[in-house]
């Protein structure tokens, strides 16, 4: 017999209490001792169906992914090696209403986990390279497109997604004010890209 929803979400939130801080943010706390680790999760309360004139964009996901691009203080790079030195990960996940981020690691590393989550909500780099990043990524999912048998609808479907998404992504961001980087730098970064492709089929 399956459970009554709303019996479920009681038994979850149980224990569970609700603080609300000075600047207004809403913390639920929940303890939880069947194993030594502390997850955290950060949500904003905007989501896809916040873009207004943007709607249908993917300005949300784009920013989701920013985030991970790096802070004002720690590089991207800095950001996942803090997490998987003490055997972590870190996660993201946009909805219609809101987007979350999460970071899961031993206890012992709760206040590194707290500082690095709140670093990367508040102080996002939002670094214009990242807008080619995303324009690299559209051009690569074509050139595989190409490769494609036309007769393989579901790989070429998946594809095709991937790549309007990523379009998308970096359209959105140019929108939203995201400046793009000089030609030349441009044309460094499609060649740098190129050479691993190539070197990475090789392999």
């Amino acid at each position: 017999m399956s459970q009554d929803p709303v019996d479920v979400l009681q038994t979850a939130n149980a224990g569970m209490e609700r603080l609300v801080l000075d600047n207004g943010r809403t913390v639920l706390l929940k303890e939880d001792r069947s194993a030594p680790l502390v997850a955290i999760q950060y949500w904003v309360g905007a989501g896809s169906i916040h873009e207004d004139e943007f709607l249908g964009g993917g300005l949300s996901h784009y920013l989701e992914h920013m985030v991970f691009k790096g802070t004002e203080t720690r590089s991207a790079e800095r950001i996942s090696l803090e997490v998987d030195r003490v055997g972590g990960d870190l996660n993201a996940r946009t909805d219609r209403e809101m987007v979350g981020y999460s970071v899961r690691v031993p206890d012992a590393h709760f206040d590194m986990a707290m500082d690095l989550l709140a670093d990367m909500v508040s102080h996002p780099a939002l670094a214009p390279q990242a807008v080619e990043t995303e324009r690299q990524v559209e051009a690569h999912l074509a050139s595989h497109l190409t490769r494609l048998p036309q007769c393989d609808l579901a790989s070429r479907a998946i594809v095709t997604r991937m790549k309007d998404d990523e379009a998308r992504h970096a359209q959105a961001a140019q929108n939203a004010g995201a400046a793009a980087l000089p030609a030349p730098v441009q044309g460094l970064m499609r060649l740098a890209a190129k050479v691993m492709t190539t070197v990475a089929h090789r392999i």
